[in-house]
């Protein structure tokens, strides 16, 4: 899988995140949200409102959905292991401000979907990134799979090099060996 330089800079900071500062909310805000936004939580569990004083709306909707999908795809393929807070509610607005310094944002989206959940749950959400995570972010963000294939195709470069070459050296040798023919013909005669 080819990763966007979003995606990277998220799993840098996934593997960099100190212990005890290793919950999705708080990475979430640190890689997505600028100074002026913020997502506010309704009171019924399945809505949300992003809210922007500045920045970008449909930038902010694209790396916000794009942040939850990798980190899906990184529990599903074992790069993190996440667990959940069983006794404590998630806030009610994930921001780089305190809520009080806002005033009435010019750019509202509401979305009340049941991604909101999820999005609500991640507040409460810790990660630990496992070893296989670390050795991708290492390896330049190549994975098993594409190292492999990346070593197959070098492999078979090399093999299509000495084919190429045994076939030269073969034509070389059938000419020398019609050359020294015709060259002892003509000398004998």
């Amino acid at each position: 899988m080819d990763f966007t330089e979003f995606e990277k800079s998220c799993m840098r900071e996934l593997v960099s995140a100190p212990l005890g500062k290793q919950n999705l909310g708080d990475l979430f805000v640190k890689t997505t949200l600028n100074h002026g936004q913020m997502i506010r939580f309704s009171e019924k569990s399945t809505a949300i409102e992003l809210l922007s004083w500045e920045g970008d709306m449909p930038k902010l909707v694209n790396e916000m959905f794009t942040f939850f999908a990798l980190v899906d795809y990184l529990k599903s393929n074992k790069y993190i292991y996440i667990h959940s807070l069983s006794n404590q509610l998630p806030g009610n607005a994930l921001s780089l401000k305190p809520i009080e310094s806002h005033t009435i944002p010019p750019d509202t989206l509401p979305i009340d979907t049941t991604a909101c959940k999820d999005i609500r749950d991640y507040t409460i959400t810790f990660f630990h990134a496992c070893t296989s995570l670390v050795e991708l972010v290492k390896n330049d963000f190549v994975t098993p799979e594409k190292a492999q294939y990346l070593e197959q195709m070098n492999e078979a470069r090399k093999q299509t090099s000495r084919a190429t070459l045994a076939l030269v050296l073969s034509g070389a040798s059938v000419f020398i060996t019609v050359v020294a023919f015709f060259w002892s013909a003509y000398n004998n005669m």
